[in-house]
């Protein structure tokens, strides 16, 4: 097979990765049909292996700030374009490394929203505790104590994660702030300086997770 051929086949595969993830792949082998099938899977293992191209991973950079609400990065000059109104509720959303949604696509970003997560398990307790009393003239009789020591057990757990990740997000939060008042502040004097601060930033990021993203 020609090069050209392969290197087409490895950068669908690498778009494929980063918009869809490792599901669906039918439109990509009927587009590629001449490949054989170990060949393909092959590459797909192959990509998976390989660092994001920097396009792919500049791109999920930014699907991240959109869904994260993190600040978009700064100009030369320090300045910031406005934040966006519909942009949603960052302490909702846990943050991955940028390689990971380029390698992951859709499935990185569906897991993300952890609150809502923690919402539908509460909803779960609840309807336990309907489940176990019975409204009768206006009063809650308990008609199934085991069931409702379950649910109250099962509520106190899951109130006592939400608060513990909740506070683990605002510290990522303020750090992500603290990193980048100063990098905005060095930009200002020194643009090359900040250049090279957000590019070491971004590498720890990709490397890591969880950590300050300053938009390199």
């Amino acid at each position: 097979m020609a090069r050209e051929n392969r290197a087409e086949v490895l950068r669908a595969i690498a778009d494929h990765l980063a918009t869809q993830g490792p599901v669906g792949w039918e439109a990509v082998q009927a587009r590629f049909s001449d490949v054989p099938q170990t060949t393909f899977w092959r590459w797909v293992r192959e990509v998976k292996a390989s660092p994001p191209p920097p396009k792919l991973l500049e791109a999920a950079c930014e699907r991240l700030h959109r869904i994260s609400c993190i600040r978009p990065p700064p100009a030369a000059s320090g300045e910031r374009p406005p934040p966006s109104a519909d942009t949603p509720n960052p302490g909702r959303y846990i943050p991955v490394p940028p390689a990971t949604v380029a390698r992951n696509g859709d499935m990185a970003v569906a897991g993300m929203n952890f609150l809502a997560e923690l919402d539908g398990l509460l909803n779960d307790a609840k309807a336990l505790r309907d489940w176990s009393v019975r409204c009768e003239g206006g009063m809650e009789r308990v008609v199934n104590p085991r069931m409702l020591d379950r649910a109250i057990g099962r509520r106190l757990e899951l109130l006592t994660t939400t608060m513990a990740v909740t506070k683990d997000l605002w510290d990522l939060r303020r750090m992500e702030a603290f990193y980048s008042s100063i990098v905005e502040e060095v930009a200002a004097e020194a643009p090359d300086c900040a250049r090279r601060i957000q590019q070491r930033l971004a590498d720890l990021d990709a490397k890591m997770g969880m950590t300050c993203s300053t938009g390199a």
